[in-house]
């Protein structure tokens, strides 16, 4: 299964003192799409636009790259279970056997 999600970076969006937020963007359809706000805001030259991510050598006065950028894995991954167990949580009920609809 391929699951279309990935951090998403908009420069268009920026703030007053420079900086934009990160988004987990997960798309249901071509035409459906849904932002996830992170709530992380970094300036944008130190967005990394190929590896999307934030580049190593952010400031201290954002934070720590490496602890935002784990912070933004564990809320992709996070995103990822909870879309997966959706499924397989709908599936589940729909089955046919009696007992497991009780679990």
């Amino acid at each position: 299964m391929l699951l279309p999600i990935k951090p998403i970076y908009s420069a268009a969006k920026a703030r007053r003192d420079g900086t934009s937020l990160i988004f987990i963007q997960y798309c249901f359809s071509s035409e459906n799409k849904t932002l996830l706000n992170t709530e992380i805001a970094v300036p944008s030259s130190y967005w990394h636009k190929k590896l999307n991510r934030i580049a190593d050598n952010l400031p201290s006065l954002y934070g720590k790259a490496n602890e935002l950028t784990v912070f933004i894995f564990i809320f992709f991954i996070t995103t990822i279970l909870e879309i997966c167990l959706g499924d397989f949580c709908k599936e589940f009920k729909s089955c046919s056997f009696p007992i497991l609809k009780f679990l």
